[in-house]
């Protein structure tokens, strides 16, 4: 979920963003390439698409995959800047 924590508490909808696990050989900067590891459940390399956003239910999140480390989430930021043009 990329939508604020409060948000995220309060609201039936959150904000997500697509990960997919096919690396594009040209990197743009909406665009964030992160290593698998125990805390974020990815078992591949995945790269964060800051150019693909969809609100959601709730209820169609089932469970929790895992969570980006600090400074992961500060390059998705960056790349969600870049893509909304903030």
């Amino acid at each position: 979920m990329v939508s604020n924590d409060i948000g995220n508490r309060v609201s039936t909808v959150v904000t997500v963003v697509a990960l997919t696990t096919r690396i594009p050989p040209r990197r743009y900067p909406f665009q964030v390439v992160v290593a698998p590891s125990e805390a974020n459940g990815l078992v591949v390399p995945s790269v964060v698409m800051g150019n693909q956003l969809l609100t959601v239910d709730r209820e169609r999140l089932l469970e929790r995959m895992g969570r980006l480390m600090p400074d992961q989430m500060g390059q998705v930021n960056r790349a969600l800047r870049v893509s909304l043009d903030l």
